[in-house]
């Protein structure tokens, strides 16, 4: 019940909390490098502090465990988890050296104080802190926390030292929070300015030159222009180093021996189950269904309740709705595997177009689901078969693609990535460590077997390419759609300045698009608040935000140019603004915005810490993932 804080506090961190207290629990207190045995060694080293193995790896184990014995763990779940405890050990160390750096501390009343104002989670569904309407009482749950008779008897000492040591674990933390987002205060001023641009309303007319479109991607553009931009830009275009793999993939697939011996079972149980065993009995012993059982790890007996026409497979409608109430199906095949199903009862209704007939609409079914899957020996022989390329393709001399032909084996070459790239292509998501592996080999280098749920890769290491400026031929395309768009916002900026002279001289914008043939779409009116999107514009477009800055009816904004574009708008009414509602509304904003800020403040600092400290990961060479 009670395994994180819940804090009172307002301006806590909506989701920078979690980096703050995700794992305090495990990680204050505790000897991050400290061992009891078990495989030795350290995953990695943050600012020179050891992370051991047996320290990362119970933590693994015990986010594993929170997953629950039913969830189906695969490689990429797997990869996950060990990238966000890896983070989140890291954002722990980081903020503990912090605490301990600015000599953070606590008197114990600041902690007594801190752990009655901070109900830990799940006292609001503890009996013992109710009142007798069933709610949670702060009064009783205070007096329970002061009452030093707790700590002397053993039913309720236990507790009392839990959210003790919760609290000694989260007040540092809170108050490290507190001096770096604190003392955060937002004006009158303002909260009001974004009051108004949020609330705030105009309606104007408009008219707005899509740069895109005024030079539009068939058009050339002059290679000086886009050289002599390249030049100008050369910084916009470093990239740190990058490297690509070859590849071959070895699919893990089950044979037509694994299926036939999948039959055989199925068979089996269908026969049980026609012969008058108990259907649901059967289902949970046998199903390999993962929504039979429940997040509490209880089975239901293959019971799926009523199904509708329509929402299952095909091949499982067709037979599901076939039976009749007691009947049990023949085994089936779909995507999913084999398939035998019950049918408890049915639903009839009308049949559309026929009057006064009827048909089947829904039924009851229950059913019994075994995978088609790889068995041991199948794994097994292509594990063997990876293992061996992967000996081969390492010896001196010998040469990747030639042993990948031998065996009727595609290479196929991953875009260039970056180390700390988030993904690769053809290869996944949470490939840290195989990306770690990739920079800590050389050209040519044939890497550890990768594997995911539908097989092994075996990787070689294809190119290398070192960090610095990217040249122009590796980014011309790039610098010709910028190039394009500078010269487009330049037509589109003269064209709204002709519009702007035909205003000036009396004549409405209407009348004047309408006499520019590039106008696509008209003169187009909107009710638009400062902050607000609008079709066409987007979020917060300077030429809306020059609309308010106008205080004449008719008045209008000139050309304001930005980099998709031009336009002009001319003010046709300014609403009444509701001082009322703002009143109303000003002390929530006031707060919305001050943990806005706090947040960007919190963000910040974290992304700092990261950015400024000296991060070793091992975990590369420990995980054989």
């Amino acid at each position: 019940m009670l395994k994180t804080l819940r804090t009172n506090t307002k301006w806590v961190m909506i989701t920078v909390a979690v980096c703050f207290v995700g794992m305090m629990v495990f990680a204050w207190g505790m000897d991050l490098a400290g061992r009891s045995g078990g495989k030795a060694g350290m995953v990695g080293k943050i600012n020179g502090r050891d992370i051991s193995y047996e320290y990362y790896n119970s933590l693994v184990q015990q986010r594993r465990s929170a997953m629950g014995d039913n969830q189906p763990m695969t490689f990429d779940m797997e990869r996950r988890l060990h990238e966000e405890v890896w983070n989140e050990i890291v954002m722990q160390v980081l903020v503990q050296q912090e605490i301990e750096k600015r000599k953070i501390s606590f008197t114990d009343n600041e902690l007594v104080s801190f752990m009655v104002s901070n109900p830990v989670q799940g006292a609001a569904q503890a009996p013992i802190f109710q009142d007798e309407n069933g709610s949670f009482s702060p009064q009783k749950y205070r007096d329970f926390i002061l009452n030093r008779e707790n700590l002397n008897n053993p039913q309720t000492s236990e507790l009392i030292r839990y959210v003790e040591e919760q609290a000694k674990g989260t007040l540092p933390v809170m108050k490290l929070q507190q001096q770096v987002a604190g003392n955060v205060v937002i004006t009158e001023p303002q909260v009001r300015e974004r009051w108004l641009a949020e609330n705030e309303q105009r309606r104007v007319e408009f008219v707005y030159y899509p740069a895109a479109r005024l030079f539009p991607a068939e058009n050339p553009v002059d290679p000086k222009d886009v050289e002599a931009y390249y030049n100008a830009h050369k910084n916009e275009f470093k990239e740190d180093e990058q490297r690509s793999l070859n590849f071959v993939f070895f699919r893990l697939a089950p044979t037509a021996q694994d299926s036939a011996a999948v039959l055989d079972k199925v068979r089996t149980v269908a026969d049980r189950a026609k012969t008058g065993e108990d259907f649901a009995e059967l289902a949970n012993a046998y199903s390999e269904d993962p929504g039979n059982v429940d997040p509490q790890g209880k089975a239901n007996g293959g019971d799926l309740g009523f199904v509708r026409r329509g929402m299952m497979v095909k091949e499982f409608e067709d037979v599901a709705f076939s039976l009749s109430p007691g009947q049990v199906s023949d085994p089936f095949m779909t995507r999913f595997g084999y398939h035998i199903v019950k049918v408890d009862s049915v639903k009839t209704g009308p049949v559309e177009g026929k009057r006064g007939a009827q048909e089947v609409t829904e039924v009851k079914a229950r059913h019994i689901l075994l995978k088609i899957e790889p068995t041991v020996k199948t794994r097994e022989q292509v594990e063997t078969s990876v293992r061996q390329f992967i000996e081969a393709a390492s010896k001196k001399g010998a040469d990747f693609n030639a042993l990948a032909k031998a065996q009727n084996l595609d290479v196929i070459t991953t875009p260039l990535f970056k180390k700390d790239d988030a993904f690769i292509p053809y290869l996944g998501g949470s490939v840290s460590m195989l990306a770690s592996r990739a920079f800590n080999a050389k050209k040519g280098e044939v890497l550890p077997q990768y594997q995911v749920d539908s097989g092994f890769y075996a990787l070689k290491v294809a190119e290398i390419k070192p960090a610095g400026i990217r040249s122009l031929e590796d980014v011309r395309g790039q610098v010709e759609n910028r190039v394009r768009m500078e010269a487009g916002a330049k037509l589109a900026a003269e064209r709204a300045g002709n519009l702007l002279q035909a205003l000036q001289s009396g004549t409405p914008l209407a009348q004047a698009a309408a006499a520019d043939s590039s106008v696509t779409g008209g003169v187009r009116s909107e009710l638009v608040t400062k902050a607000g999107n609008v079709p066409g514009l987007g979020v917060s477009n300077p030429l809306v935000g020059k609309v308010f800055t106008i205080d004449t009816i008719g008045g209008n904004t000139g050309v304001v140019t930005t980099e998709t574009g031009a336009g002009i708008a001319v003010l046709q009414e300014k609403l009444t603004v509701d001082e009322a509602r703002y009143q109303a509304d000003r002390d929530q904003l006031r707060q919305r915005l001050e943990a806005e800020l706090q947040n960007e403040l919190i963000s910040r600092f974290l992304e700092n810490l990261r950015e400024q400290a000296k991060i070793v990961d091992h975990r590369s060479q420990i995980f054989t993932m």
